[in-house]
């Protein structure tokens, strides 16, 4: 089989999802979690719906970021896999 080329980019994310297992990744969510649950928790406890306001809004923005990540991560994981579908179709071509 022909060894793949590819980018910078490419590689990152590779290594990010081969370093990361089911435990690493909800625990890498951890330090955006940990802050709106405390405020939650503090509003909720001091009926002060300031605070929930404020964990509402760090809630939604984690989860926009992540979106945003996941966008950005599904389009180089496609031409990931359409150059490795390319090359296991070179190589049964070949047999």
């Amino acid at each position: 089989m022909k060894e793949p080329m590819f980018t910078p980019e490419e590689r990152k994310l590779l290594r990010q999802f081969a370093a990361y297992g089911p435990t690493r990744y909800v625990l890498s969510y951890a330090p955006f979690l940990a802050p709106p649950i405390v405020f939650a928790i503090y509003g909720f406890v001091r009926h002060d719906p300031s605070a929930i306001i404020a964990a509402f809004l760090i809630l939604l923005i984690v989860n926009l970021w992540s979106i945003s990540q996941g966008a950005q991560n599904s389009k180089l994981m496609g031409s990931l896999c359409v150059r490795l579908l390319a090359l296991e179709k070179e190589d049964g071509a070949r047999k």
